[in-house]
């Protein structure tokens, strides 16, 4: 649950100023450091990142963005039991979300490209790496879906959205059209992927994305092609839905 900043100050200066005489200003500092170590500790992220195929109306492919990926990036580590290592894939029974991805599976037009959930320490801007994320079908050492997302927290929780999803075609015309750039990846592919080099990228779709959030609400992120959501929860307080 989010520290309520407003409320808080009410609360406090009520109920402070009959135990100890203090200064205002002293007691705001004093609260907010508590709003802050509130907001920073270990969470569990949880996110499904869906593709919504054939979908009218879509938005045109752009081979003009600059993707890159962050200096300070993480990959999530496959899960293995008996070991709760920050940054690994949790199994299936710690998901939260499964009910979600299910319906959205079995949508017409609509794949579930990733799935996951992880623990982490969220801190301060710039404290912690953003999280490598990728799914849907092998390419080489590409995917379907690429990218990473950043969090943050001071009295709330931020996360920033980079995320990418690419068609990839062969023929002659592909490599006449100028197709898009991707970046690198930052870490190898566990297998080979698809290995036709006859595949380039055809079109690309970009979805960057910030925004403020409280713990334990489900977040949205919507984009013509494909979407997200997201949710984060105290890890002690994280529960399986059954």
């Amino acid at each position: 649950m989010a520290f309520d900043l407003e409320n808080g100050m009410n609360v406090f200066f009520r109920f402070s100023s009959k135990v100890f005489p203090c200064k205002p200003a002293l007691l705001l500092v004093a609260l907010l450091l508590c709003a802050a170590a509130r907001a920073d500790g270990l969470y569990q992220v949880e996110l499904v990142v869906f593709s919504r195929d054939g979908a009218a109306g879509e938005e045109r492919s752009r081979n003009d963005y600059n993707l890159r990926y962050p200096e300070r990036i993480q990959r999530l580590s496959p899960y293995q039991e008996g070991d709760s290592a920050p940054f690994q894939l949790l199994p299936a029974d710690a998901l939260q979300l499964k009910r979600e991805a299910t319906a959205i599976g079995q949508r017409r037009n609509m794949r579930v490209l990733f799935h996951g959930a992880w623990q982490q320490e969220i801190g301060s801007a710039g404290q912690t790496p953003s999280i490598f994320i990728d799914g849907g079908q092998a390419y080489g050492q590409h995917h379907e879906l690429e990218g990473f997302i950043t969090l943050a927290a001071d009295k709330l929780l931020h996360v920033d959205t980079q995320l990418w999803m690419t068609r990839f075609a062969s023929g002659p015309g592909i490599a006449a059209t100028a197709p898009p750039v991707l970046p690198a990846v930052p870490f190898a592919a566990a297998d080979a992927g698809m290995t036709d080099t006859n595949l380039l990228p055809a079109q690309l779709y970009v979805l960057q994305n910030q925004r403020r959030l409280r713990s334990g609400e489900l977040h949205y992120q919507d984009h013509p092609r494909f979407g997200t959501l997201l949710l984060i929860t105290p890890a002690s307080g994280a529960t399986a839905q059954q």
